[in-house]
């Protein structure tokens, strides 16, 4: 049997997603036996800094690329969503797992009512710019303020009253059965997700043939083409957590949907695109007409702006 070396961060639901991967592999393969190595990044070393002041995705995943070039590790298993646009050279990501839900919903503090703090001046916790902009173009008398830390943390900070709420992706809390939770469910009129949401991606070396084939054999190919999609798009709009943005393609009524946002981060300005194509359309085709619209609407202008007002120090506690 030959063993196979998954890299994971050490989080609770990082190991739950690379545990759902491990299983995928012993389900498709009798000749491999997964192997866990787990590794601390920088983004969790870091719990006190803003994600948008700590740089760009890649906090997230550099230290495990880094176990993979170096041939410490066959796999890489990530969020998708954690995972920044160009990976380092290389790296490609080979497969995903089938997406879970992708909405972002409201935490509250025992059974307070979602609609009155999201209707009033309350201190909505969010680590997340994406998040943030659309809290306060849906909601404008909310305070969206900085948080930091993994699902529970965020959780235990809200419990403490640090917070009157607290906005936290769907896959994650059910994945770790925190469902119960969840007070409101925000519709993707108001939150677009952020790109490879609720989707776990699987990393490898370019020329590790034996790998891809394993990872191909457990990949779900709708979700790796929507994933892509929302990937390409992100990578050609330069996007990172430095600028509220957001992309979400699916199958939808037997076609290919695609929906993104660009926003400043106090949501006085935004675009947003939706775009139907055929069923069959590939993840370049729904790349290619997203960034054609986004750009017919202004996005490039509004992203470098949002950009420059974040290194300024003009977005507060967002």
């Amino acid at each position: 049997m030959k063993k196979v070396v998954i890299a994971t961060r050490g989080s609770k639901l990082a190991l739950w997603q690379a545990d759902a991967v491990c299983d995928a592999i012993r389900n498709v393969s009798s000749e491999y036996e997964p192997e866990l190595l787990v590794i601390t990044t920088k983004g969790d070393k870091d719990l006190d800094t803003k994600l948008s002041a700590l740089g760009d995705k890649g906090i997230f995943v550099e230290e495990l690329e880094e176990a993979l070039l170096e041939g410490r590790a066959d796999i890489c298993v990530h969020s998708v969503k954690d995972m920044p646009g160009m990976l380092k050279e290389g790296c490609f990501m080979a497969a995903t797992l089938k997406r879970a839900d992708v909405h972002d919903v409201l935490l509250v503090q025992g059974d307070a009512d979602p609609l009155s703090i999201l209707n009033s001046e309350s201190l909505i916790g969010t680590g997340s710019l994406r998040r943030a902009a659309q809290l306060k173009a849906a909601y404008p008398e909310v305070n969206p303020a900085s948080i930091r830390g993994n699902v529970d943390t965020r959780i235990r900070k809200l419990d403490e009253a640090t917070y009157d709420a607290v906005v936290l992706a769907k896959a994650g809390l059910c994945r770790l059965g925190f469902d119960d939770r969840i007070a409101f469910e925000f519709p993707f009129e108001e939150m677009i997700p952020a790109a490879g949401q609720g989707a776990i991606g699987l990393e490898i070396r370019q020329d590790d043939n034996e790998t891809k084939a394993l990872c191909e054999a457990i990949c779900d190919k709708e979700t790796y083409r929507c994933v892509s999609a929302e990937r390409m798009v992100m990578a050609a709009l330069g996007g990172s957590c430095k600028a509220p943005f957001g992309v979400y393609a699916r199958i939808e009524k037997e076609m290919s949907v695609l929906d993104a946002f660009t926003a400043l981060p106090d949501a006085s300005e935004m675009v947003k695109i939706s775009l139907c194509l055929d069923k069959d359309a590939s993840a370049q085709e729904l790349a290619d007409e997203a960034m054609r619209l986004l750009e017919e609407e202004g996005a490039i202008e509004i992203l470098r702006r949002a950009e420059a007002m974040e290194q300024a120090g003009e977005v507060d506690g967002k």
